[in-house]
């Protein structure tokens, strides 16, 4: 563990975040907790939305469900991918998660598992609009009801789809998913099939299409207040990471700072080095190969524009900032901090996206 770091994850933001949606969707707000909760961490999150009145988390894998319901014995944790994985499905069932079942061999797993436990187990049915990953296709009504029929341990308690692009400027792909979706709900109502949850709205479907709501919305992006789309409504990023500067010291003008010699001092410059990297996941999505001679001189070509434009990367020390200088690697970060009063220990900002930084660095809620 990187004990010099920490990514700081802001609960006022969050709490902001959730109760706008909340708002705006006009309807219960599933947190998505995939990926250790977009970075955040899931088991802090979840205590979080938990103290919010939250009932129904939603996870993408079996090991993020497992760790959550052992944590949360009071919440329903709905699995999000469907598993055809027999011992897999043996600790779902074990473990009272709610399954997705998008095939009728799904279905027969879930249902053979349940019933060597002794138990009912839950699923909720996936219809595959338009994604292409898990579901039935809104035109197998008739397979959907032998499937539910076949199935006497498993009580089918919810049914839902997921949207492609509803973040695009165009509404239409929406509009296509969301009627091939109501085409087989309501399909399965005239077989006299009641599901009772039924959920369609992502992030940006629950702030932007109140028609999809139905009985609740799968937020993930929205509550961390990083859409794929124009925040329009106030929504606050949530996570930044923290380092201290480990050390201080002045190079003389003309020194080469970095890998690739893409950056050299203009003048006497002093710097911060910090034990921070790309292994850390700082600025990991940026990172542009230095190894092709093509690469090399585009990379000399930018460094040198960002110096003399002023712009780059920066991070934030005692309210100023400080240019990234030369090219990052895997474990230190170089800042000019020829214009800035600090000393070794003072903790640097930096603007992260939280998906990016390492399960090592410690998640502090403040």
């Amino acid at each position: 563990m990187n004990q010099m770091s920490r990514l700081i994850v802001e609960k006022e933001n969050l709490i902001y975040n959730f109760k706008k949606v909340s708002e705006v969707a006009d309807s219960p707000v599933i947190p998505v907790l995939k990926a250790n909760g977009y970075g955040l961490g899931d088991i802090a999150l979840a205590e979080l939305f938990t103290e919010l009145g939250v009932k129904l988390f939603a996870v993408a894998r079996t090991d993020e469900a497992k760790g959550l319901c052992e944590r949360f014995p009071d919440a329903e944790l709905l699995l999000l991918s469907p598993c055809y994985y027999p011992e897999r499905v043996k600790e779902i069932v074990a473990c009272s998660i709610t399954a997705t079942v998008d095939s009728r061999e799904a279905a027969q797993l879930l249902n053979t598992a349940a019933k060597e436990a002794g138990k009912q187990a839950k699923a909720h049915i996936k219809i595959d609009t338009g994604f292409g990953r898990f579901g039935f296709l809104p035109d197998e009504t008739e397979t959907i009801i032998e499937t539910i029929h076949a199935a006497e341990n498993i009580e089918f308690s919810g049914i839902y789809s997921h949207f492609s692009a509803a973040f695009a400027k165009t509404d239409k792909l929406v509009e296509i998913q969301h009627e091939r979706f109501a085409g087989a709900f309501e399909g399965l109502k005239q077989s006299a099939i009641e599901i009772p949850f039924v959920h369609l709205a992502n992030s940006s479907a629950a702030l932007r299409f109140p028609d999809t709501h139905y009985s609740g919305c799968r937020c993930g992006s929205a509550l961390i207040g990083r859409l794929a789309m124009e925040n329009r409504w106030g929504l606050k990023k949530c996570g930044y990471l923290e380092s201290d500067i480990d050390e201080i010291r002045t190079l003389p003008a003309g020194h080469n700072v970095g890998y690739g010699n893409t950056y050299k001092t203009k003048q006497e410059t002093k710097i911060a080095v910090l034990q921070l990297g790309t292994t850390d996941g700082v600025f990991l999505s940026k990172i542009h190969d230095t190894f092709s001679l093509n690469s090399k001189l585009r990379n000399i070509a930018k460094d040198t524009l960002s110096y003399f434009s002023k712009k780059g990367n920066f991070a934030t020390i005692n309210g100023k900032n400080a240019r990234i200088i030369g090219r990052l690697n895997t474990t230190n970060i170089i800042l000019d901090v020829t214009d800035i009063d600090c000393i070794v220990g003072d903790p640097v900002r930096f603007e992260v996206n939280p998906l990016f930084v390492d399960s090592s660095v410690e998640r502090v809620y403040r």
